[in-house]
């Protein structure tokens, strides 16, 4: 049964667990483990029926399946989606500037970078529900973080994982995530889409810096939950499961 996407394009098509399956040559195992991985997003037009999936996801996935996955192939890919990923974040960075949700500029000093790490250390043994407002100024300080600052909480903090901290309370966040109060709270849940997207930036981000200063094996081997299939990586970076924290 073919069944439109709530707000989206007329043609485009949900299409159960099962032919999704077929379509894409794995099986129903693979995708929806995929699926509850957040690796690729899923729907429930039915409570109790099975999962759905966009038509246009499944066909440029099956497509990605019938490509010859040598590692040349996997790294043009993969830069190519990292490309689109960053390009796109940056628009909605852009957006949220428009909206009057700018991004903050980390301080460089000794005492600034590690009065930050410290306190992010200190903020993954908070148990306490996060008001928005702490929400949103965290994700911003993810999306803020880049290659050369962690350079600096190396150089400061003599860590060897400066995005260790960082990393870490940003999972926190979401393992204590209160969806529960997103219909009750708007301002929350939209911090909430904010960090979402500022804690993908930040395990890019860390991905590379651990790639560039100690190689692929030890990068690959760190962010293993990440990167361990290198056509799953892709996949997430081409189909980001946004949309479910805006409905």
């Amino acid at each position: 049964m073919q069944r439109k996407v709530k707000g989206s394009r007329p043609q485009e098509q949900l299409v159960p667990l099962g032919q999704a399956a077929k379509i894409v040559g794995m099986t129903e195992r693979t995708l929806h483990s995929m699926a509850e991985r957040g690796v690729l997003e899923a729907f429930h037009p039915q409570k109790r029926g099975p999962k759905h999936f966009k038509m246009h996801d499944l066909s440029a996935l099956a497509e990605l399946r019938l490509k010859k996955m040598d590692l040349p192939t996997i790294a043009d890919m993969a830069m190519q989606a990292y490309v689109t990923a960053r390009a796109n974040a940056r628009r909605v960075d852009d957006l949220y500037y428009l909206l009057g949700f700018d991004t903050p500029t980390l301080g460089t000093t000794e005492e600034e970078v590690v009065s930050l790490y410290v306190r992010a250390q200190d903020a993954i043994e908070c148990t306490e529900t996060m008001p928005a407002e702490t929400v949103h100024e965290w994700a911003g300080i993810f999306y803020a973080i880049d290659e050369p600052y962690l350079e600096l909480v190396q150089l400061h903090t003599a860590s060897d994982e400066p995005w260790g901290a960082f990393t870490e309370l940003a999972n926190a966040f979401f393992s204590r995530m209160p969806t529960d109060s997103f219909s009750t709270n708007p301002p929350l849940k939209s911090a909430y889409a904010y960090l979402s997207i500022a804690r993908t930036n930040l395990r890019t981000v860390s991905y590379y810096f651990c790639r560039h200063r100690f190689g692929m094996a030890i990068a690959s081997k760190v962010f293993r939950n990440d990167a361990s299939d290198p056509l799953e990586g892709i996949v997430r970076l081409m189909f980001p499961p946004m949309s479910k924290m805006f409905r």
